[in-house]
C-alpha cells in the first residue's frame, strides 16, 4: 500500500438529496416532494454518492398504506351511494379521518422518521466503510474540473464533458456543511474552480479560483471560522513531499485556519514517518486547536 493514503475529508446525508440527470421526469419528481434520500462523501481523492432510497420507501410505507385504504374506502361508498341511492354514510366520518391520518404522516410523522434512520445509518462514516455500501457514482477528483453551487443543486462538471447534478434540498444546515466540505474538496492542490451563483446561474462569484494548468497556484475565498469575516487567500506553488524529502535544508510546517494557526515547524531530516502520518498529525492538532477542517494544510519549504 502507498504511504499516501486516502484522506476522508467527510460527508452529508439527508432526506430531500438525490444524484438525477437533467431530464424532467427524474428532476420534476424529485424537485416536487418525491421521496429520497441521498449522501455525498468526499475524500482527496474521490466524490463518493450514496443512495438511500430503500431507506425513505421503508419509511414511507405505513403513509403510503392508509392512504391506500382511505382510497379504496372513499371508492366503496361511491359506488355503495351509485348502487343503492343512499345519502346518509355513516361511515364517511371514518374515511375522512383516514386521509387526515395519512396526510400527516406524509407531511410530517414518515420525513422524521426516514431522517432519524438516515441519521443512524450514515453517522460515523469513513472512508474503510464505503465498502459495505453499493456506491451510487464514484467520481475520482482528478476527472472535475469545476463544482458550482446554487440553491438546491450542485453541478458537478466533468472533463470529459459530462456534468453530474445532485439534489440538495436537504435544509439550510445540511446545504452550509456541504459548501464548506466542498471548499475543503476544491481547494486541495491540484485546485478545483468552485463557484457560487443564484437559481438562473447569475450573480457568479468564485470560491476557488486557479490560475495555473496544473492547478497548484490560484486564489480562495474563505469565510473564517473563528471571526466570520470572509477574506481572500493566495495559493502559491508548493514543494511536494517527495520534492521536500531529500533537500537538506527543508522544512515541514503544519498549518490551520488558512495560514493564522502555525501548529508545528519541523526539519524534514528529523521526520521520520511518511505523509499519511504528518497528515494525521496534522488532523490531531487541528482537532485540539481549531477544529475546522477548513484551511489545514502542510507547507514543505
Amino acid at each position: 500500500m502507498s504511504d499516501v493514503e486516502e484522506k476522508f475529508l467527510g460527508g452529508v446525508a439527508g432526506v430531500g438529496m438525490n444524484r438525477t440527470l437533467r431530464g424532467f421526469k427524474s428532476s420534476f419528481y424529485v424537485q416536487t416532494g418525491g421521496p429520497s434520500a441521498y449522501g455525498i462523501y468526499l475524500t482527496d481523492k474521490r466524490l463518493i454518492g450514496v443512495s438511500y432510497r430503500k431507506i425513505v420507501s421503508e419509511a414511507y410505507r405505513p403513509a403510503y398504506a392508509i392512504f391506500l385504504l382511505c382510497i379504496l374506502s372513499l371508492i366503496s361508498l361511491v359506488v355503495y351511494t351509485r348502487l343503492t341511492g343512499a345519502q346518509d354514510l355513516p361511515p364517511l366520518p371514518f374515511v375522512m379521518a383516514l386521509a387526515v391520518v395519512a396526510l400527516v404522516l406524509l407531511i410530517y410523522w414518515s420525513p422524521k422518521r426516514a431522517s432519524a434512520r438516515l441519521e443512524r445509518e450514515s453517522s460515523g462514516k469513513s472512508l474503510p466503510n464505503f465498502g459495505k455500501i453499493a456506491p451510487d457514482i464514484i467520481l475520482n477528483r482528478t476527472g472535475i474540473s469545476q463544482v458550482t453551487f446554487r440553491p438546491g443543486l450542485i453541478l458537478v462538471a466533468m472533463r470529459s464533458g459530462e456534468t453530474q447534478t445532485f439534489l440538495t434540498k436537504a435544509g439550510q444546515k445540511k446545504g452550509s456543511q456541504l459548501l464548506r466540505l466542498f471548499l475543503v474538496f476544491c481547494s486541495t492542490a491540484p485546485l478545483i474552480e468552485m463557484t457560487v451563483s443564484n437559481v438562473g446561474g447569475e450573480n457568479l462569484r468564485k470560491l476557488v479560483e486557479p490560475t495555473s494548468p496544473d492547478g497548484r497556484e490560484g486564489w480562495i475565498t474563505v469565510q473564517r471560522p473563528t471571526t466570520g469575516k470572509e477574506e481572500r487567500f493566495r495559493v502559491t506553488r508548493k514543494l511536494l513531499f517527495e520534492e521536500a524529502a531529500p533537500l537538506p535544508n527543508a522544512y515541514a510546517i503544519l498549518e490551520g485556519e488558512w495560514g493564522y494557526q502555525c501548529y508545528l515547524t519541523s526539519p524534514m531530516a528529523s521526520i521520520k514517518c511518511g505523509q499519511a502520518g504528518l497528515r494525521q498529525l496534522l488532523l490531531d492538532l487541528d482537532s485540539i486547536c481549531c477544529d475546522a477542517p477548513e484551511g489545514e494544510s502542510i507547507r514543505y519549504e
